[in-house]
Formats: structure tokens, sequence, C-alpha cells
């Protein structure tokens, strides 16, 4: 192959890199959670212009902590600025980039220590990561492509059609161990192989996942570029939700730009491997995550499963061999193609090589994306990074893997973030959302809640997923209701098991995660409701009463203020009292006492 494309390619990573030469870049987050953030570039390109500051000021995708935003960095000196507004435009100017100073408001405070950092190095939650997929989360403009260049992106893509096989491309990613982040965990490189070694002069090679898309969607296209050359597959589709207005923008614009560079389409980098890559939508329904169910809305048909035999790297969109990977795999795949396999073993677990991005929310202090290596156990994740439980409450659960996941106590707190430690406790890597729960949560009504939701996820196809969905979310609102009976309990079990076992897709085989983790961890909950009709975390209102105790009520009235019946009644500094005939159990009183005075009876 000739050398020319890659020289011309880094001849245009040294322009990229050098664009800025002797100015300030600051970046302005514009990802979703920073939707002031116009408004803050605005303010501050005026300012530095009635100065004589000469500043760059570029925007950034999201950062991972929404509830930060608007986001303001200044990468040369290592400052991450919180809650900026464009009032503060002035003291970033002078005060900021001209003396290096920072305002304790615009310091990040730490969820747990309250102390403030305003270098990126030192902010416990983000320096606390390994960041590998999201390497440019909030350092790039997702939308500029020079922006992505100079950060390196397509080096990877240009070392393998250069100077690789499609043979050596395959053999790099299966020494790395690199598995599916999609949810099954399952070998990158073998499934590349089976697609390569598959029978059929036309192939596809296909990316699914949003997410990514949003933070770096051109990492995501030289990784799909690289398992098109090596599966030897020459049309390819980034399959996103047709909802996801900000990522269809941005990915639809990465392919235009990539394209009109010469990154896709013909001859790329002037070699004799072409891939065009297209854009398809589809519809928010959560089957869409399996992969035949992706397909198929691909070829505009109804997005629902197929049994995977024979699988889809041999037949797959529209009857020809398909290699489909989540976009977080993709993005990964250029550092493993660029540092080598030996580098990113290094990270992670000898089974689950590198990291995995959990989006982490639900009753902690510090929620967000965070990218950390398999084998960090749920305590770290949730304690460390995340802060802890957020106020004066204390850890009950986390559910794990999404809607499908499972529900983890207090006990599985040390269980190692990997699919083997994770499923032997029920539980998923999944989407990777761990959702927190405080004390006040009930396990038996997160069941209910997530059971109805995957009920009505239900693509219909299989029955077991169609009916026993349907009737488990049933049996749980009859016991959050006060309506269930001691039989209920080994009935869930037991109809929880057979959607399980016979379900057709990953949908209808994890969807009963949560009935079954909450049952094996919870069981007194549910027989508190069943048997002595109370809810013990306070949540069910039907099985709900609740009484101000007396000896720890200050008098403050925030309950009062915030109670919708008029129930609550007490003078200013006296204790308070709840009329039960009055109350709703709303439970609105509890979540504005500082006192923890309101109790459950």
């Amino acid at each position: 192959m000739k050398l020319d494309g890659r020289e011309a390619f880094s001849r245009a990573g040294e322009a990229a890199r050098g664009r800025d030469a002797g100015r300030t870049v600051v970046r302005v987050c514009r990802g979703g959670g920073c939707r002031g953030g116009a408004a803050v570039a605005a303010a501050i390109e005026s300012t530095a212009r009635e100065a004589g500051t000469v500043l760059a000021v570029r925007s950034a995708g999201c950062h991972g902590c929404c509830d930060l935003g608007p986001v303001v960095t200044v990468p040369a000196a290592g400052l991450f600025l919180a809650g900026v507004k464009p009032a503060d435009a002035p003291e970033i100017v002078t005060k900021v980039i001209g003396a290096g100073e920072v305002p304790d408001r615009l310091a990040v405070k730490d969820a747990a220590t309250k102390k403030r950092f305003a270098r990126e190095a030192e902010i416990p939650f983000l320096a606390g990561q390994t960041r590998i997929g999201l390497r440019n989360a909030g350092r790039i403009d997702p939308a500029d492509l020079d922006d992505a260049i100079a950060a390196g992106t397509y080096g990877a893509a240009a070392k393998a059609l250069t100077t690789m096989t499609p043979e050596q491309v395959i053999a790099v990613i299966e020494a790395s161990g690199l598995r599916g982040r999609g949810g099954a965990g399952f070998s990158t490189g073998l499934k590349w192989r089976a697609c390569r070694e598959a029978t059929g002069d036309d192939r596809f090679a296909v990316a699914n996942g949003t997410v990514l898309l949003e933070i770096d969607p051109h990492a995501v296209l030289e990784g799909l570029l690289i398992a098109a050359y090596a599966v030897g597959a020459h049309e390819g589709f980034v399959f996103a939700r047709a909802d996801s207005a900000r990522a269809v923008a941005l990915v639809k614009g990465a392919i235009e730009t990539a394209t009109a560079r010469g990154l896709l389409g013909e001859r790329i980098l002037g070699t004799d491997f072409s891939f065009t890559v297209r854009l398809a939508l589809g519809g928010s329904e959560f089957v869409c995550g399996e992969s035949t169910a992706v397909l198929r809305a691909i070829e505009g048909l109804v997005p629902e499963p197929r049994v995977k035999y024979p699988r889809s790297a041999e037949r797959g969109l529209f009857g020809r061999p398909t290699v489909l990977d989540n976009s977080e795999t993709l993005a990964l795949v250029p550092v493993v193609v660029a540092r080598g396999p030996e580098e990113f073993r290094k990270v992670g677990t000898a089974e689950s090589p590198g990291t995995k991005v959990l989006n982490l929310g639900g009753r902690v202090r510090q929620g967000g994306l965070f990218e950390v290596p398999f084998g960090t156990t749920l305590r770290t994740l949730v304690f460390g990074l995340g802060g802890g439980v957020a106020g004066k409450r204390r850890f009950k659960a986390a559910m794990v893997g999404g809607p499908s996941g499972g529900i983890l106590g207090e006990a599985d707190l040390d269980t190692p973030l990997d699919y083997g430690p994770l499923a032997a406790r029920g539980a998923i890597v999944g989407s990777g959302n761990v959702m927190v729960m405080d004390d006040h949560s009930c396990p038996v009504d997160v069941a209910r809640y997530f059971t109805h939701s995957l009920a009505a996820e239900s693509c219909g196809k299989c029955v077991p997923c169609r009916e026993g969905l349907h009737h488990l979310a049933e049996i749980l609102t009859r016991i959050t209701l006060g309506e269930g009976t001691p039989a209920d309990l080994p009935r869930l079990r037991a109809l929880a098991r057979v959607v399980a076992d016979a379900s057709l897709c990953g949908l209808g085989k994890t969807a009963p995660n949560v009935v079954l983790s909450t049952l094996d961890r919870f069981e007194a909950e549910y027989r508190a409701h069943v048997e002595d009709r109370k809810c013990p975390g306070g949540v069910c209102r039907a099985l709900t009463k609740f009484e101000i105790d007396t000896d720890l009520c200050e008098g403050c009235q925030a309950c009062q203020k915030v109670c919708p019946t008029g129930a609550i009644s007490g003078a200013k500094k006296q204790p308070h009292r709840i009329d039960p005939e009055i109350c709703t159990a709303c439970g609105m009183c509890r979540t504005k006492c500082k006192f923890d005075a309101i109790t459950v009876v």
C-alpha cells in the first residue's frame, strides 16, 4: 500500500495542533447539561476582545458531570471551572486567565469532603477515573473534525490501513481481549474473525449506541472504519435513536466532514480500501439494544429479535455477514490498535481487560459518567468516586446494569464490576447504569416500576416475555397496594425463572433480574408487605403511615410548607404532629426534614 495518504494525514494533524499557536485556548462545554454554554462563550469572547486579550474560545463536548455545568476549562493551565455564568466572564479573563486565580464559587466542591478544587487533576471524581473510551470527553468539540485530528483521532485507522493487513488487525484485537461493551461481553476479535471468514462477497459493519456519539463521534467512526477494514466491509451504518437530536446531528455532521476529507468514502487515505457510512435512525424502543432487532430496524422492518443462529456475523443485515459493535467498543478499538494489546491489557482484569463507562445516578452525592477499570468494586464507585449516599441517608441497594439489571445490597458492595462476578449475584454489566438507593427506598416498588416498564417495552414476539412480564408486574402492583398474599412470593419467583429461561432474546432473559434479586436480598421487606401490611421504606402509600418523633423535631416548619393536604400542624420551634386522617403518605415532608424526625409506623 502507498504511504502518501498516511503522510498527508500526519501533516493535517500537525496543522490542526498548531492552529491555536500563540493563543490561550478556553473551552466551554456545549453538552446537554450545559445549556447556558453558548451565552458563557459569547460573554468570554466579548470581554476578551474589549480587554485586548488574545483567546481562542472553543466549544467542548460533555465532561460527564452535567450537574456542574456550565463548565469552562483552560487546558494549558489544567483549570476546571463549574457553574459558570456570563457575568463571570470579566473575572475569568482578568483573574483566571490573566493571573491564574480561581474564585471559590467557580471551583468544584467535592461531594464528600466539601473541599474545593480548581485543577482538573485534583478533582477526586475526575482524577479517580481511567478514561480511555472517554479520553476526549470535554477536551474536544465533537462537531469539529480538526479538534478530533489534533487529539489523534484517525491516526490508528491510518496505521491499520497503510501498515497492517486485515488479519493483523483482527489478531491485535483478539490478543487485547477486548469484549463488547453492549452488555453481552462477547469477544470482539472472535466476532470479527467469524465475519471475515463467513461466505459471501458483500458484508456490513454497524455501530449501535448513542452516548459516545454525543461526546466523541469521530472516535466511534474511526473504530467502525477499522472494523470494516478488518472484516472486509465496504458499507456501514451508524444506528441512533431518532429522538436523540444532538447525537443525530453530531454523527451526521461527522460522517459528512470525514467523507469530505477522505477519511471515509472512496480510496481512504489514498489506499485501495473504500468504506461508505450511512446514518440509520430508529425509535426509542428498549429492544433496539438487541443486536438482531437493530439490524431489522435498519432494514426498515419491525425491530424485533430473531433466533441468533445463524449469527449476524454469518447472516446479518440484508442476509449478508455483518459485524455489529456498540459505540463504546468501537471507541476503544483505535486505542488498542495504536498502543498495542499488551498496553491495553494493563488495565482491567484478565477476563475483561480495559475499562467500562458507567452512568452513576440515584441517591448519590456525585453522579454522572464514570469510566473505571473492570474489577473496580461497587464500593469504590459509590463511596469513592460518587462521594457516598446523598444527604444523611444510608446505602441500601444499587441497581446495576440498567432496567434489566439486578439489585445488589450492602453485603455486595465489594463485588467487582465485571461480567462473571455480577452474573453470580444476579446482576449484569448491561448498559452500564448504576442507580443507588438509600434507606428510604422500597425494593418491592423498584421491582414493580421496572417490571412494568420492561413489560411495556416487550416487542411481544415471544409468549414468555410478552405475557410473563405482564403477570409479574400485575402481582407486584397488587403487593404494593396492600392486596398481596404470602403465596405471591413463591409465585413471583417461579414465574420470573420461567421468563428468564424461556424468552427469545436478552431483554426477556434479563428482565426478571430485578424481581429475583430483590426477592433474594429483601425477602423480609416483601413479607412485611404481604403479612404485616407495611412498607418499611415508606414508599408504598397504601401500606405507609408517618408520624413525627417529637424528640427529634425542631419545629422548623419545613414539612408544613410542603405538605399538600395540610396534615401537619405545630407552632414554630415547637414539635409538630401529623394528622393520620388527612395524611396521604406522599412522603414530601420526609424529603424536607433535616432532622430525620419523620418516621414510618
